[in-house]
């Protein structure tokens, strides 16, 4: 209750939060080319087996951001990372599901996966957590996505969970 509310007829997603998602969206989108041209070009890896990398770098990386989107200007540590259950049970659950897609042989027809060696997983992890530190610290320079105005000193005492 801290932060002054948006503008009257401003929408909840203005000009700053469109540049937010759209953002967000490059980055992902950039590191997920570079993956996938790095396991079908500078490794071994099948065709098959680069789509799947893929396939799970997109899906780790939306799973690990889920918790940034909880505030556009406290990060993860300010707001608790185990605060929200429902969201941390869903990240679990859909990290599970991952788990079991890329395991379960049944299923690499259905989803069109293969398996990932150890190697794999261990970049589709770093891939994945590497938006966060730089999501998280853009925080600090950037308080306000809605444009009202208002400063980063404004919302220290903000629960917005």
């Amino acid at each position: 209750m801290q932060r002054p509310p948006r503008r009257r007829g401003e929408g909840y997603f203005s000009t700053g939060r469109i540049q937010v998602i759209v953002g967000r969206g490059v980055l992902m989108g950039a590191l997920a080319m570079g993956a996938f041209a790095y396991a079908l070009y500078g490794s071994d890896t099948g065709l098959e087996s680069a789509r799947t990398l893929v396939f799970t770098i997109l899906v780790f990386t939306q799973l690990f951001q889920a918790g940034i989107w909880r505030s556009d200007v406290k990060t993860q540590i300010e707001l608790g990372i185990f605060t929200n259950r429902p969201l941390l049970t869903a990240i679990l659950v859909s990290v599970t599901l991952q788990i079991a897609i890329l395991t379960y042989e049944p299923l690499h027809a259905v989803f069109a996966v293969t398996d990932l060696n150890a190697n794999e997983w261990i970049g589709v992890l770093l891939v994945a957590l590497l938006p966060i530190p730089v999501l998280e610290w853009r925080k600090s320079f950037t308080s306000d996505v809605n444009g009202s105005g208002a400063s980063r000193s404004l919302h220290k005492g903000e629960n917005d969970a």
